[in-house]
Parts: C-alpha cells; sequence; structure tokens
C-alpha cells in the first residue's frame, strides 16, 4: 500500500470511528467503509465481528468512544499503527525446514539499562553501564517497518533517560511506540515532541494505589503520575499503565479500585506483569503463589468486561494466543548491548546485531527450540502459559546446547541461573499439583479452548 493509499484508509477509518461514535446507528453504514481497507477475507471477516460487538454501552463501544476522545494526532497514530495494521496482510518470513513465520507484532527494545529508582524486585539481569549506539536503534526501527510490527515495547531500565529518544521514534510514523515508563523524566518538553509525533504512548509503571507505589518506588512516581497525566488528559495524549505484580501487592493490582482510578485517569490501556525471580529467595517471597497464578485467571476477565480499558496479563494472555509469544513466535527482544533474545525474561542471547539480523535470529534452531517449547501441550500450559516462568530449566538447557547460543556468550548467564534450577522445578510441581487438584480444563475439538473453575 503505498503512502497515499495508506492515508487515505487511516482517513476513512477515523471517520467511521467517529461516525459511530457520536451515532451509534450508522455502524452498518460505515462498516463498509473499514471492509474496504481489509486485505483479505478473513480480514473483512474480523472487521464484521469488531462492528457487531460495538453496541452503545458495551466495553468495546465505550473503549471507542475513549479513542474518539483523543486529539487528531494521537488518534490517528492508533489507526495507523494497530487499525491499519490489523486490516492489511502480515509479512512472512522464510526460516528453513520449510517453514515460514509471520513477522513479530511485537519488539522489545531496552535501550538503556540506566534508570532513575531502585525498586527492589527489578528484574533486569542486564549490563548497565552501556547504552544501545545510536545507529543500532535506527537499524531495529528499520527492521522493525519492514517487518510491519504492530508496535515495539520500550522499556529498560528508564527509557526516558536515553538521549533524543522520543526525537528518535518521531522519525518513524510507521511504528507506535509503547514507552514503559516510571514518569520522573517526562517533563513538558517531552510531552510536547510526543505529543506531535502521535505515535507514542507512555505506560506509567505503578505498583497499585500512591500508598503501595510510594512504599516500592518513590512518593515523586505516584505524585508525578497524577500530575503528568492530566497534563495529557487536557491535550488529548494516548497513555496507559503497567503494573508489577507480586505476591504482596497482588490484591491491590487486581482490584477494581485500582482499575478504576486508572480509568477516571484517562488510561487507555493497562499491562499486568507477573514476577519472575532473579533469586531463590523470590520464590519464598514475591513470586505469585499457584492460587494466585489460578485467581488472576478470572480476575483479569472481571476487570476486562468491568472497565472500559484494553487489559494485557503478560504471564495468562498466551493462552489466547496459542501458547507463549517469545522466540519470534510473535516478540522477541534486544537488549542495550544489541543481545537479541526470545524475552526480556530469558536473557540468553541466540546473537548479537553486529553479527546477527533479526530475520537470522528468527530462523536460528535456537529460537526455533524456544518456540515449541512454547506451545501448549501439557495442562499447565493452558493457564500457565509463561515459560520464562513455568519452564525454565529447560529453558536453560535449550540455551547451553545450541552452538548459536554458546558462540554469543549464553554460558555465564545459564551458569548464574542454574542454581535456581531445582527451585523453578519445584514450584512448577506445585503448580502442576494444584491444576490438577482445583482446575477444570476444558477444550474444544478444533482449537484449544479453556475456562477454569476452581472449586
Amino acid at each position: 500500500m503505498n503512502a497515499l493509499m495508506r492515508q487515505a484508509s487511516i482517513g476513512l477509518m477515523d471517520i467511521a470511528l467517529k461516525s459511530v461514535v457520536k451515532r451509534p446507528g450508522m455502524v452498518n453504514l460505515v462498516r463498509p467503509l473499514v471492509k474496504a481497507c481489509a486485505s483479505s477475507d478473513l480480514r473483512r471477516e474480523q472487521t464484521d465481528k469488531v462492528f457487531d460487538n460495538l453496541k452503545p454501552g458495551n466495553k468495546f463501544y465505550r473503549i471507542a468512544e475513549r479513542v474518539g476522545a483523543l486529539n487528531d494526532r494521537a488518534r490517528n497514530g492508533l489507526l495507523r499503527n494497530f487499525g491499519l495494521k490489523a486490516l492489511a496482510a502480515r509479512p512472512t518470513l522464510d526460516v528453513g525446514d520449510n517453514e515460514r513465520v509471520t513477522t513479530p507484532q511485537v519488539l522489545s527494545i531496552f535501550p538503556t539499562m540506566r534508570c532513575n529508582l531502585t525498586c527492589d524486585y527489578c528484574y533486569a539481569p542486564y549490563d548497565k553501564t552501556s547504552d544501545m549506539p545510536e545507529e543500532m536503534l535506527h537499524r531495529l526501527l528499520r527492521e522493525a517497518t519492514d517487518f510491519k510490527s504492530s508496535f515495539l515495547c520500550i522499556a529498560g531500565g528508564e527509557p526516558t533517560l536515553y538521549k533524543g529518544l522520543f526525537e528518535t521514534f518521531a522519525q518513524y510514523p510507521d511504528l507506535y511506540f509503547l514507552v514503559f515508563t516510571n514518569g520522573l523524566a517526562l517533563d513538558d518538553k517531552a510531552l510536547d515532541v510526543i505529543d506531535r509525533s502521535g505515535n507514542v504512548m507512555p505506560i506509567f509503571g505503578l505498583d497499585g494505589l500512591g500508598d503501595v507505589t510510594t512504599e516500592r518506588r518513590s512518593k515523586r512516581t505516584w505524585e508525578n503520575f497524577l500530575e503528568t497525566t492530566r497534563k495529557m488528559r487536557e491535550r488529548g495524549m494516548a497513555f496507559g499503565f503497567s503494573c508489577h505484580v507480586d505476591r504482596r501487592n497482588f490484591d491491590e493490582a487486581f482490584s477494581e479500585k485500582f482499575v478504576q482510578v486508572m480509568a477516571d485517569s484517562g488510561a487507555l490501556c493497562g499491562w499486568f506483569s507477573h514476577h519472575i525471580p532473579k533469586d531463590k529467595s523470590d520464590f519464598d517471597e514475591l513470586v505469585l503463589t499457584p492460587e494466585q497464578r489460578i485467581d488472576a485467571l478470572s480476575r483479569i476477565e472481571q476487570l476486562r468486561e468491568r472497565f472500559p480499558l484494553i487489559l494485557v496479563d503478560s504471564a495468562t494472555d498466551p493462552r489466547y494466543q496459542g501458547g507463549c509469544p517469545a522466540g519470534g513466535y510473535t516478540f522477541l527482544h534486544i537488549d542495550n548491548r544489541g543481545n537479541i533474545c526470545p524475552c526480556p525474561f530469558i536473557p540468553y542471547p541466540v546473537g548479537n546485531l553486529t553479527r546477527m539480523t533479526l530475520q537470522e535470529a528468527i530462523a536460528s534452531r535456537y529460537f526455533k527450540s524456544v518456540r515449541q517449547l512454547g506451545r501448549m501441550n501439557a495442562p499447565r500450559d493452558h493457564v500457565a502459559g509463561c515459560i520464562a516462568l513455568d519452564k525454565h530449566d529447560q529453558l536453560i538447557d535449550i540455551s547451553r546446547l545450541d552452538k548459536q547460543a554458546q558462540a554469543a556468550g549464553v554460558q555465564p548467564l545459564a551458569e548464574k541461573w542454574e542454581p535456581m534450577r531445582e527451585r523453578f522445578q519445584q514450584y512448577q510441581r506445585e503448580l502442576d499439583d494444584y491444576i490438577e487438584k482445583n482446575v477444570e480444563l476444558r477444550r474444544s475439538p478444533d482449537k484449544v479452548k479453556e475456562t477454569t473453575e476452581t472449586s
């Protein structure tokens, strides 16, 4: 699709969105306009499903209302990078062995590991002494453009400490950037750049409401969130929130009270990230209990039904994707030194951008093994699909046996995690036992679907 057609399609979708929000009765009138932008019968069927679900007052309609209330730049950025790409055919990659895979929908990039906070649960097992070279970041963004990736998750470290970050992103209007930030460095100048570009959505990192966030991060974090989001709301800018969930804040993180405050603040989306252990003591103090893991399944669904927000849960959502997205299935990660890893929580690289392209990484035996490991083939996988947490012992073995990963320097990292192998396995047994006793899985014959009922 050339630039003129792309812009015309975005215009049609914007007209459709605003028309439906203002006059719900026009759903069937604008439906053909959007379907005309679809690239295939499958995409047209998916478009029909979206419009079928747009009923005044329901959660989909209320989300559409929130998007429609954004300023033109923010709204068009979302339509360009989510609406238009959702209707387009995704590129595929030849990865050998008569296999083709679609390009990753999501890339995770850590431009820096420097940070202005010292959270006690920080997972980051990365080198914090160097930032990603600017030319390497631009190369990554060019590859992501070719991949037609839906969006890029920018984290770290505190990504806003990377010099010229938002100015760089403004040069890539065909990409969309979710910047996971504590927000402390988001001053008015940064907001001006984000507002002009329309392709950046800050995702504010919290741990719950004011008291919990203040205790675990800083008082400035919560106060800054309230002030900065007020400014963004007044300007019609898009933003979301993220919440690190561990044993201590589980109830508050998944509470209606917390998500209500996020919705009232003007957030469009929220990301829940379950704690990944960095040492043995985390299993006893921070990692969610098996009961909490299963409870999270129903809690996130209840919150989705209750609030007009797009809510993502990194540990439970793989059940809707056919398994864990790591390793290039729909997701991969690049750290501040250019190491290409399956996931930020799987810090075992297959290679480095100085010697390997992303396509070569996706086609590697190592990434193929990770993708295979992530497919759902055991009862636990259908309710707990995060392989960084639930199959980490096998990830250690895969990385240590792979020649490319060995050449990339994976051995010291694998040895660092080796002492935790038995504790990972014990946790997996505890989770399996709890699932067997308390969870009923139902599977349809054509496609794995599951519901959970706790007794």
